[in-house]
């Protein structure tokens, strides 16, 4: 008997730890998750992929500020500085070598500002620093983009200082299979241009400004052949050269969706649209004029139809 109520005691113990155990103790509710980590992040999809940098520079940038980044590989718990290369204009010659990061598969990297970057790349009549991501492998992208701009991603502004901010940023980058997230709701001019020519991105970025800055969009996607839906264009106004070339060479987009009303100013979508699907869909206002479609304007032969 004594042996019978040491055992149905000892199964009382065994359940009840049981029930602590499966709530953590907490009366029920569940443990709180872990804070997403907000910085760009780069993922390996296969083993030998890397992270480097390719920079170069045209004329005297000596005044302007370099970019001051670093990296984690850990999760965020332990930071290294992360120094740029630097190539000759025009070619492949490398200058100075930077960090390079390797990635095994599944491995990942955050990159991030070391505080404030008000200048990323640059552009002018006379002096042009370019900053391009170099990848390796196979790399998907995603968290945020303004860690770049921002330490701890606290603002959805581009810095007005820098005219190309995120220029060429992932150019010929055709083993980027995904993008970060691009949450800017204040642009600058030139900022995103020619962004991601020739990447492999089957899914486009989204880009939720509704009020752009002159050649904000410039070539963006050209020449991203895999790319099927543009992202929506929520900007009611367009401005000069806003969309210029923006999808040329996308020669499997078949969707656009816009919520502009009037094609001026007229070289605000020069050749946006030059060598794209040859059938889809433009999804648009009933108060913008499709009656002329072509390379500048809803494509040809795609069909037409009103938001509600």
């Amino acid at each position: 008997m004594k042996t019978k109520n040491f055992l149905f005691l000892l199964a009382i113990i065994f359940f009840v730890f049981c029930l602590i155990s499966c709530d953590g103790g907490s009366g029920g509710d569940d443990p709180d998750p872990p804070a997403p980590k907000p910085w760009l992040c780069f993922t390996a999809n296969i083993a030998g992929s890397s992270v480097s940098t390719r920079v170069v520079e045209n004329g005297d940038v000596s005044a302007i500020s370099v970019p001051s980044l670093e990296y984690s590989i850990d999760g965020g718990t332990k930071w290294n500085s992360f120094a740029l290369s630097y190539y000759v204009w025009g070619t492949d010659n490398l200058i100075t070598e930077g960090t390079t990061i390797p990635l095994g598969n599944g491995e990942k990297v955050y990159i991030r500002a070391t505080g404030q970057n008000d200048n990323f790349s640059w552009e002018s009549m006379t002096e042009t620093r370019i900053v391009t991501f170099k990848l390796t492998g196979s790399i998907a992208a995603s968290g945020n983009i303004m860690s770049l701009v921002n330490k701890n991603c606290e603002t959805k502004e581009i810095p007005s200082s820098s005219i190309g901010y995120f220029c060429c940023l992932f150019e010929d980058c055709l083993n980027l299979t995904s993008a970060p997230e691009l949450p800017a709701t204040t642009l600058a001019i030139g900022c995103y241009d020619n962004m991601f020519v020739n990447c492999g991105l089957t899914v486009a970025p989204e880009l939720p400004a509704t009020t752009l800055a002159d050649a904000c969009y410039y070539s963006m996607f050209v020449g991203c052949t895999s790319l099927t839906t543009a992202p929506e264009l929520p900007a009611t106004v367009l401005t000069d050269r806003c969309y210029y070339d923006m999808f040329r060479a996308c020669e499997a987009l078949n969707k656009i969706t816009v919520k502009f009303t009037s094609w001026s100013p007229a070289n605000a979508t020069t050749n946006w649209v030059d060598d794209v699907a040859p059938t889809g869909t433009f999804i648009c206002p009933a108060g913008l004029d499709t009656s002329t479609p072509g390379i500048n304007a809803n494509p040809a032969s795609w069909a037409v139809q009103n938001l509600p």
